[in-house]
């Protein structure tokens, strides 16, 4: 009897559950319909003023900074010298402080819009900035360094959704997660950090509204943030993801309604305006797509903590919606931007095309075809028609050159030995084993003969361990010169003194500087070459590079979105450990139609 009693209640519990759900699901849907309009135009008003701030107020800040440093960028080789000047510092603090602030009134606009929209009324901007300026003080002093911290924790996985247009291009550097995911320590670390990344931001996912809505700390707001999503997760997660679920349909059917019609119009999908209409259709589309997701999480939010009764009565400015004409002004403005966008989006379908002069480079040979480093790995690359192979090589004991990415040889041969403590005899022709592969460790030499043999140029990457002789970089020269290959190869290094010394004893060599992050300008320099990792280009860095007479190379590229993404940029090469995926893309990409590239362009 119990047992049953049990079940029924459990039942009816759940039936609640749902109710409160499919209740809640409609009042978030009920706003967003209502206010679609003005959400819509405020939301875009908002994006351009932040785009606006962030492209003239922040870069300005950011290029005092370093120049009151003495530097012309911010990697992570002169951070130090940013850090150890007064000037440098205080200016840096400004600039976090200054974004920090951006975003909390950028989320102020949205979360005071939706919060006067359940009550069907509308908050005045003036009111906005008002408050925003008020609310803000509670953050002055030991809070603003956790608030820092917590918009830093939202950057890996975007708060669930809650990203703001000043981070949405921020990221994990890619080349830091591909290290990783290369060992088994490294895929538990970076699993552990971004399950624990998650949860946090769930526990917190109410502090950011709760901060702006009500005048309690921010500390008081965390600790009630995790109190509601322990006593409300499985109704929040289910209510997030059915709203996901909902606006995606319908995203879909739009996409899918536009593609038939557009198919239905220009069968061989090569008439340059049916593909323009159809490619301004799917970006606004997908613009209102992800302004919805962010609102309809925002809406859920709000909805939760009135329920909950924790909010105090912001002094807001409120006023009923009046129906009114829209002044002349307002209809020009609105028709300006449209043509603009229209326009803008037009230009970037005729221009979008693929550039076929960039040089494919394969990242230690084709790895999936063997070994990184290894012979079969450079002649499986050489097999997929790359201009280049590129290679890691480490200096012996005995100043005998060994092609190898790792001073310490476990995570390939087993064997814990350094290639810098040990004899060439010792390390060349150990077993090295990678994703079913097997292959010997080679020395250079053996290498370049390979190379040749194959007809590949190779892009050499030296990686001075700190226990070179004087005459390194001598060395460097001769091998090169005793295979014939100082005017074909290319030679790059991290260490840019090493890059510069080589440069001086051998001005005809091609040499390059790799730059793991990189903020501001390019350096003055001697070099002929950049390589930089995705998460640091942009196209203004490569044609500064190109009006110095230089190159840039970006690493490591791999996957069809970002590879096409790209082979329609101007760098001038592109390291990838899949070489055979890129050429095929150049390829195909080539001679594609105006709705292939429209397609393609959506979904970069």
């Amino acid at each position: 009897m119990k047992n049953i009693k049990m079940k029924l209640n459990i039942k009816a519990m759940r039936s609640v559950i749902m109710k409160r759900i499919s209740k809640d699901i409609w009042a978030v849907f009920k706003l967003l319909y209502q206010n679609k309009g003005r959400f819509s135009i405020n939301a875009l008003l908002l994006q351009l003023i932040m785009i606006f701030i962030s492209s003239t107020y922040l870069i300005l800040l950011f290029n005092m900074m370093l120049k009151v440093a003495g530097q012309s960028q911010l990697t992570i080789n002169n951070w130090m010298e940013i850090v150890s000047h007064p000037a440098s510092v205080i200016l840096l603090i400004i600039f976090i402080l200054s974004v920090a602030f951006l975003i909390y009134v950028e989320f102020s606009l949205l979360v005071y819009m939706v919060y006067a929209g359940f009550d069907r009324q509308i908050i005045t901007f003036k009111s906005i900035f008002k408050n925003a300026f008020v609310n803000v003080r509670k953050l002055i002093g030991v809070p603003v360094i956790f608030f820092v911290i917590y918009l830093m924790l939202m950057i890996p996985i975007a708060n669930l959704g809650l990203s703001s247009v000043l981070t949405k291009n921020i990221y994990i550097p890619k080349f830091l997660t591909e290290e990783l995911m290369k060992t088994t320590k490294g895929i538990i670390i970076y699993g552990t950090f971004m399950i624990a990344v998650f949860i946090l931001n769930f526990k917190l996912i109410f502090t950011l509204p709760l901060t702006i809505l009500n005048r309690q700390s921010l500390f008081k707001n965390m600790r009630l943030s995790w109190q509601i999503t322990k006593r409300n997760k499985f109704r929040l997660v289910i209510e997030i993801v059915i709203l996901e679920l909902i606006i995606g349909a319908i995203l879909t059917l739009i996409i899918s309604g536009a593609t038939y019609l557009a198919i239905c119009v220009d069968e061989e999908g090569d008439k340059f305006l049916v593909s323009s209409i159809l490619f301004v259709v799917l970006k606004s589309s997908l613009f209102f797509y992800y302004l919805f997701t962010k609102l309809s999480l925002i809406s859920v939010l709000v909805l939760h903590l009135k329920q909950e009764n924790v909010l105090d009565q912001p002094g807001l400015e409120f006023k009923y919606p009046k129906p009114k004409r829209k002044s002349r002004f307002f209809i020009i403005s609105m028709v300006l931007a449209v043509t603009c966008f229209i326009g803008y989006n037009m230009y970037l379908l005729y221009n979008n095309t693929i550039n076929t002069n960039i040089s494919i480079i394969g990242h230690r040979g084709f790895e999936d075809k063997g070994v990184e480093n290894s012979i079969p790995s450079l002649k499986a690359a050489a097999k997929a028609n790359v201009e280049y192979v590129e290679l890691d090589t480490i200096m012996t004991k005995d100043k005998q050159f060994v092609v190898s990415h790792d001073n310490n040889l476990k995570r390939l041969t087993g064997v814990n030995k350094n290639i810098s403590e040990s004899n060439f005899k010792d390390v060349v022709g150990l077993k090295m084993r990678q994703n079913g592969h097997e292959a010997k460790l080679v020395s250079l030499d053996e290498f370049i003969e390979t190379a040749k043999q194959s007809n590949v140029k190779l892009l050499v990457e030296l990686k001075p361990h700190g226990k070179e002789p004087a005459d390194y970089t001598q060395r460097v020269i001769d091998i090169l010169k005793k295979h014939g290959v100082e005017h074909q190869y290319r030679v790059m290094s991290l260490d840019y003194d090493v890059m510069t010394k080589l440069k001086k004893e051998a001005p005809y060599l091609k040499c390059g500087y790799i730059i793991p992050l990189q903020f501001g300008h390019f350096k003055e320099t001697s070099l002929d070459f950049f390589v930089i990792e995705d998460f640091s280009y942009s196209p203004r860095l490569v044609n500064q590079a190109h009006s110095e007479n230089k190159e840039v190379y970006t690493w490591t590229i791999n996957g069809e979105e970002d590879l096409t993404k790209y082979l329609q940029t101007n760098v001038d090469g592109i390291i990838t450990d899949d070489p055979a995926l890129a050429d095929q893309i150049k390829e195909e990409k080539k001679d594609e139609t105006y709705f292939d590239r429209s397609i393609r362009i959506l979904f970069e």
